[in-house]
């Protein structure tokens, strides 16, 4: 009996060590951009040892690098079970939660997790964010606000600021408010996005950085447009625009896909911006 109980704890500890080492494998093929490699590796951690947290956790990651958002909200649910102190399955699962259209579970997760640990709360851009699709506006305002401390040369956190303060108290008063810049963002569309939003930036500026990065103009008025091209469409009084019409930038990426660029006050409606709705 002292020998097959010794047997079966050996075992145990035997299988504890492989899925340690197949979680190793995963988190060093997720690290490499191998998500195949990397869930491979976490199925196999998980059944060396189906009560692992960690490998639960792993292997949402790996869900979550290939887009399966539902199958990775499970796994972290998992996790969470197994070890409800596991908060970096909260953190994790409110950013899969946000892309599933749930955003006000995905505010819940990052709230909780914040709880845990305070100190980072200033940086968690993510729930910022999920406040402002939430219509919480003064709470996206003040995370942003917040946000200065870890990004104060990111023009994202500017942007995002400026949407929220808009929302909340207007186009006006949301370019006075805007947020000062620390130092300039390396990112060289980010600050033209700055100048944008300061109202500096026009649209042959935005045209020639399109032609720099090799997006030339359309060939043609009529017939498909083609990928990396760019194009200004004059939306006309008939069609809700300006009566002096409402010039409506075009550019499309490498597969053709179609993107529109306007001033962050456009609405879709009247107005030399489209402004007025």
């Amino acid at each position: 009996m002292r020998a097959l109980l010794c047997a079966l704890v050996l075992a145990a500890v035997s299988h504890a060590g492989d899925a340690d080492t197949f979680l190793k494998q995963a988190r060093a093929a997720l690290k490499k951009g191998d998500a195949a490699a990397a869930l491979a590796a976490a199925n196999k951690a998980l059944a060396a040892d189906p009560t692992s947290a960690p490998a639960f956790f792993t292997r949402g990651e790996v869900y979550a690098a290939q887009r399966k958002h539902a199958e990775a909200i499970k796994d972290f649910d998992a996790a969470l079970a197994l070890d409800d102190k596991f908060y970096a399955a909260l953190n994790a699962r409110g950013a899969e939660r946000f892309k599933l259209g749930q955003i006000d579970e995905s505010i819940a997760d990052f709230s909780a997790y914040l709880k845990q640990y305070p100190k980072q709360e200033p940086g968690h851009w993510r729930r910022g964010i999920s406040f402002y699709y939430a219509g919480k506006y003064a709470e996206g305002a003040k995370q942003f606000i917040d946000g200065q401390v870890e990004f104060g040369a990111d023009v994202e956190n500017v942007f995002w600021h400026f949407l929220c303060t808009a929302r909340k108290d207007g186009i006006d008063k949301a370019r006075k408010e805007l947020l000062t810049l620390k130092g300039p963002d390396g990112r060289v569309p980010m600050m033209q996005v700055n100048d944008l939003l300061h109202g500096k930036l026009k649209p042959d500026d935005v045209i020639k950085t399109l032609e720099r990065y090799g997006i030339k103009p359309r060939e043609s008025a009529t017939g498909p447009v083609g990928p990396m091209r760019h194009y200004i469409s004059m939306r006309m009084e008939n069609r809700g625009g300006a009566k002096e019409g409402t010039p409506e930038l075009y550019f499309t990426d490498p597969d053709g896909l179609l993107i529109q660029l306007q001033d962050v006050s456009y609405c879709g409606g009247s107005g030399v911006l489209g402004e007025k709705c």
